[in-house]
């Protein structure tokens, strides 16, 4: 039964009572619905991880056997050469060169200042490491120098090369 008020159409109410079991069957409906469709995707199968590395004993010269008493000793061992620190080769000129940002802190402050760092150049020409030699001011530009140099290329050589490259953070330029 439709009421009209003041010559328009008033739809009559729900029953409060049939609200619940109402949502309560259209959610079923619709979860069924769900089911029904992820039911049908397959499931890739997860592979299984590779098996972990097995370690092997280092043997060290406390660990080698002992030498037999009929074998004849060498009558003059020479110790081992100690490894030279590889040289550092100055003026290294990039095939690409990325240049630092400049630090937010250091802008706002008007700070300028200067990093030298040793980079580590693979044979395949691309950084592998970075140390800061010396800056100035300490630690303000230093993370900054040190994400831009690893992004730099050089030539590809036979063997890895350490070089030393200066940067300088100037506001004026």
């Amino acid at each position: 039964m439709k009421t009209v008020v003041l010559g328009t159409l008033v739809p009559p109410e729900p029953k409060s009572g049939m609200r619940w079991p109402a949502a309560f069957v259209i959610a079923l409906v619709i979860e069924g619905g769900l089911v029904a469709v992820l039911g049908r995707i397959a499931v890739q199968p997860v592979a299984e991880p590779p098996p972990p590395p097995k370690v092997m004993k280092i043997v060290t010269i406390a660990d080698a056997p002992a030498v037999a008493p009929d074998m004849e000793k060498p009558t003059h061992q020479t110790p081992p050469a100690a490894p030279q620190p590889p040289k550092v080769r100055k003026g290294i000129v990039p095939l690409v060169r990325v240049e630092p940002d400049y630090p937010p802190r250091a802008m706002a402050g008007n700070i300028e200042g200067s990093v030298i760092a040793h980079v580590t150049i693979t044979p395949d020409g691309s950084v592998s490491a970075v140390s800061i030699v010396r800056s100035d001011p300490p630690k303000i530009f230093d993370q900054v120098a040190i994400n831009a140099l690893m992004r730099w290329k050089f030539s590809p050589g036979d063997a890895d090369v350490i070089g030393e490259v200066a940067l300088r953070f100037s506001l004026s330029e």
